[in-house]
Order: structure tokens, then sequence, then C-alpha cells
């Protein structure tokens, strides 16, 4: 059995790539760093866990996504120290956001 990581597993490592870039990356770019990060941890990769990652780092304020498929770091996020148990909380906040705003969508439409 293939064990794919989750995007909290990814976003300290992201977030620390990005920030020793110095720069903006393509994705393409953060995707290969990503891909030898993630069989390093034992893991499979999975393209999906990394697009939630750098989307819920975005939603942080860590992460600025200036041109489709450019991420680079923010002012906060170049100050910023992330810890798994931090991504862990907000991927589980993120995620519970995310499902409270499709429950009360559904009650509107039905």
């Amino acid at each position: 059995m293939e064990i794919t990581p989750r995007a909290s597993d990814l976003m300290p490592h992201a977030l620390l790539l990005l920030k020793e870039a110095g720069h903006e990356l393509r994705k393409g770019e953060i995707e290969s760093a990503m891909r030898a990060k993630v069989l390093e941890m034992h893991y499979s990769y999975r393209a999906p866990a990394l697009t939630f990652a750098l989307t819920y780092l975005k939603r942080q304020g860590l992460l600025d996504n200036p041109r489709h498929g450019v991420w680079g770091t923010t002012e906060q996020g170049r100050l910023a120290q992330m810890t798994l148990p931090q991504a862990r909380e907000i991927e589980r906040r993120l995620e519970r956001e995310y499902l409270n705003k499709k429950q009360k969508q559904q009650k509107r439409e039905g």
C-alpha cells in the first residue's frame, strides 16, 4: 500500500524551499524539489497534496501567487517558522471552514 502525504506534511517543507530560494519559483521547480523531499520522507508523491499545501500557505498570508504557476514568499512568510503541528492545525481549520461553507450553501439551495 502506498502512503501519500497530506498537504500539512508538505507545508513546512514548501515554505522552507521558497524561503531558501529567495525568489519566486515556478510550480514545476517546486514540484521537482518537493518530489525529492517526499521520497526522502518515505511517501509516494501526490501532486494534489502540494497544490493544497501551496494554497493553504497562501491563505495564511505566507505565500504569494503573483502569476499563474509562480509562487513566492510574502514578508510574513519570510519571517515565519512552521512546524508540522502548526501545519496540521492550519489544515484542519481550513478544511472545517470549507465544510461549513459547503453545508451553508447546501441549506440555501435545498
